[in-house]
């Protein structure tokens, strides 16, 4: 049975969980700097005060979104601590004719018909 690379499985979800989770945070940096551009810029108070609590709730998911990626970093690495990956073995060349000639059993053989020898119908048909 083969066994599957969980090395390979690892390193893909790790970089699909990191690539989301930079990606997350640079749209919540980039609304940051939005919502910190119209700060100033608001007229009313009560717009004003949404503004900041929006900009407090920014900071907040973005404080979050930085633990989960250092939280997601930090048991990749003590996983790959854990169990490093296995030492690549080659399997070994396997001839498909000598191993198919190993498996078949003459006793179960289709017969052979004329035409698949050499020389089958042609050498009859020339007589």
């Amino acid at each position: 049975m083969v066994k599957l690379p969980t090395h390979y499985w690892r390193a893909t979800s790790f970089a699909l969980v990191v690539f989301g989770l930079v990606a997350f945070m640079g749209v919540l940096v980039a609304l940051l700097f939005l919502v910190m551009w119209y700060a100033p810029r608001a007229h009313d108070p009560p717009q004003k005060q949404y503004l900041a609590r929006l900009a407090q709730l920014l900071v907040a998911l973005l404080l979050l979104t930085g633990l989960m990626l250092i939280a997601a970093v930090a048991h990749y690495i003590s996983q790959r601590l854990k169990n490093p990956p296995e030492p690549f073995k080659p399997m070994g060349y396997e001839d498909a004719w000598s191993e198919g000639g190993r498996r078949l059993k003459p006793e179960n053989a289709p017969p052979v018909e004329p035409w698949e020898t050499p020389g089958g119908e042609k050498a009859k048909n020339d007589h």
